[in-house]
Formats: C-alpha cells, sequence, structure tokens
C-alpha cells in the first residue's frame, strides 16, 4: 500500500505534489514506524526470555552450586571494593597532608588549588572502578535473589 502511494505520487505532477497533503502515505509512515518499535520491544522480550530460561538451572545441585558461586563472587567484589576504598582514602589523606602543608592565604591558593586538581584527578580512575564494582554487586544481589527464589 505505502509503494503504490509513492508511485501515485511520483506521477504527479509537481505543482499537485506540493499541493497535495499526502496523508494516506503520512499514515502508513506513522504506522510502520510504529510497528517497528514495537517489533523491536518484542526481540528484546524474547531475548530476556531465552537468557533468563538458559540461565535456568537443570537440577537442585547446579541451583546450589550457583547460588554458591554467585555468593562466592560477590564476596571477592567487596573485597575489591574495601581496596578501593582504601586506596581512595590514602589519596584523600595525602591530599589533607599536602594542603596542611602549604602557606595560609593567598600565597597558598595556587598550591591549594593544584593539590586539589592532582586529588581529584586521582581519585577519578578509583571512583569509576568503585562504582563499576558496586553495579556488579547489585546485579549478583539480584541474581541471589532470583536463584533463591527457584529453591
Amino acid at each position: 500500500m505505502l509503494h503504490q502511494d509513492q508511485q501515485e505520487h511520483a506521477a504527479k505532477p509537481f505543482f499537485a505534489k506540493l499541493i497535495d497533503l499526502r496523508k494516506e502515505q503520512k499514515h502508513w509512515l506513522a504506522e510502520q514506524a510504529r510497528l517497528g518499535r514495537e517489533k523491536a520491544h518484542i526481540e528484546a522480550l524474547i531475548e530476556r526470555f531465552e537468557s533468563a530460561i538458559a540461565f535456568m538451572p537443570e537440577s537442585a545441585d547446579d541451583l546450589q552450586a550457583l547460588i554458591k558461586e554467585s555468593k562466592q563472587q560477590k564476596e571477592e567484589l567487596l573485597t575489591e571494593r574495601k581496596s578501593v576504598n582504601r586506596q581512595i582514602s590514602s589519596i584523600r589523606v595525602e591530599a589533607t597532608q599536602q594542603t596542611a602543608n602549604t602557606n595560609y592565604g593567598n600565597t597558598g591558593k595556587g598550591d591549594r588549588r593544584r593539590i586539589r586538581m592532582n586529588k581529584e584527578s586521582a581519585l577519578r580512575p578509583q571512583e569509576s572502578q568503585k562504582e563499576a564494582i558496586e553495579r556488579q554487586v547489585r546485579e549478583l544481589d539480584q541474581t541471589i535473589d532470583r536463584l533463591e527464589k527457584f529453591e
């Protein structure tokens, strides 16, 4: 239908094309776009269901092993997060000590600014690593909760 409307529109003279509102063609294009979005949404749901089905353990022993493995991964991530927190803390303490050793007033203003900028640039990788670890921990918590519902 859309193709036919396009052919009919192409066959019209130039001024008729300008005047023609092409309501039917616009309607079909909008409908086509809507159906495309719905198709993409349905395909995403199918993919989520397939991954959930593939994730399901086949036996109670597999379920327990998977829960145990997920909890172990979580503990490893929490240990890694503690290490990152210690690094962050040491960077902050070092910056505080450096700031304490600067001159007061306007004479030390540039030094304090440099120390703060260095501290922020040193913290940026650790903060992003910490956020990634926390995201993984949340995902593992959700996985563990889902697995424990199967018990």
